[in-house]
């Protein structure tokens, strides 16, 4: 039995008509998950078209490169599609989104693409080329699994009805006001992205990083290279959300994250949040890519995002 949300705002879902469009950027993702997503949304009145090559498999992956960069232009070019939803993430979305000219891709200001994860690539690629909105929140297999309250907040993104972002049980580890847009996504995908995208984005921005299944040696070794490439002496603030799965394996690293996060950061006067309700977890609230937000983490009151 398909389960709906029986939320009001799920209930309505936007102010006018939507038409989503499905591709899978990286991994293939079963098809009964796409599904049982797509069934949920159109009983809500929803149109859901599910691009052919969401469905391809080629090893691990949803078809070649080529495949996954053709029907994300396909969607793209399709002026009847307003939401391009990622379907999941996994791997290989960078080396496609690498093939990409953004600078010559059209801007679609009506269009939505939402996503996270390996997806992480394609979401920071058009914002730095302002080419449309972007949502670092759910993947679509997701829908049909996502609580009603995550709906209502990805829904009321989607809608532009928000002026903050919730940051309960989030912790400041280093106090202090930030104001920039939001960037960011999957650590260890954006680890590698100072080489492709240039410091004028990274800088005076609130830089947010999730995770997962990751051994804390790698994360210490990730976080030391955006250090050392100087992206946290241009940011403005760092909010991390939760790193799922962590692994101490071997000889044991002894250092948890708290502590290696605290160690790169050493020297900086950012403000610098952990455990933000986004990522692998159960809680993985949305928030809009390139948004311009005032992050404020101080010792006497608890920590906001609100969106300026």
């Amino acid at each position: 039995m398909i389960q709906t949300s029986s939320s009001s705002a799920a209930n309505t879902l936007f102010k006018t008509p939507k038409t989503i469009g499905v591709f899978s950027p990286g991994s293939w993702v079963e098809k009964s998950r796409i599904e049982r997503s797509a069934a949920a949304l159109e009983a809500n009145g929803i149109t859901v078209y599910i691009h052919p090559q969401t469905y391809s498999r080629h090893h691990q992956f949803a078809g070649s490169s080529n495949d996954k960069s053709q029907a994300f232009l396909d969607l793209w070019d399709n002026d009847d599609i307003d939401i391009i939803w990622c379907a999941g993430g996994g791997n290989r979305t960078l080396n496609w989104t690498l093939d990409i000219d953004w600078g010559a891709l059209p801007s679609k200001p009506h269009k939505i693409v939402i996503g996270f994860s390996d997806c992480t690539s394609l979401l920071n690629f058009l914002t730095l080329h302002k080419k449309c909105r972007t949502i670092h929140g759910p993947v679509f297999a997701q829908w049909a699994e996502t609580d009603d309250v995550q709906k209502d907040h990805l829904i009321a993104l989607m809608k532009d009805d928000l002026s903050s972002y919730p940051l309960t049980g989030a912790e400041t580890i280093q106090t202090g006001q930030a104001e920039g847009p939001l960037i960011g996504g999957n650590l260890s995908i954006v680890q590698y992205l100072p080489s492709f995208i240039p410091a004028s984005y990274w800088r005076g921005t609130i830089l947010c990083l999730e995770d997962c299944n990751e051994e804390l040696s790698r994360l210490d070794r990730t976080l030391f290279i955006l250090k050392s490439t100087g992206i946290f002496n241009m940011i403005s603030g760092l909010i991390l959300g939760e790193f799922t799965g962590l692994g101490d394996t071997g000889k044991p690293f002894g250092m948890p994250l708290s502590e290696i996060i605290r160690d790169h950061i050493a020297g900086t006067d950012i403000p610098v949040l952990i455990n933000a309700p986004f990522g692998h977890g159960h809680r993985n609230y949305a928030f809009p890519m390139g948004q311009n937000a005032r992050l404020n983490a101080e010792t006497k009151a608890p920590p906001s995002l609100q969106f300026i």
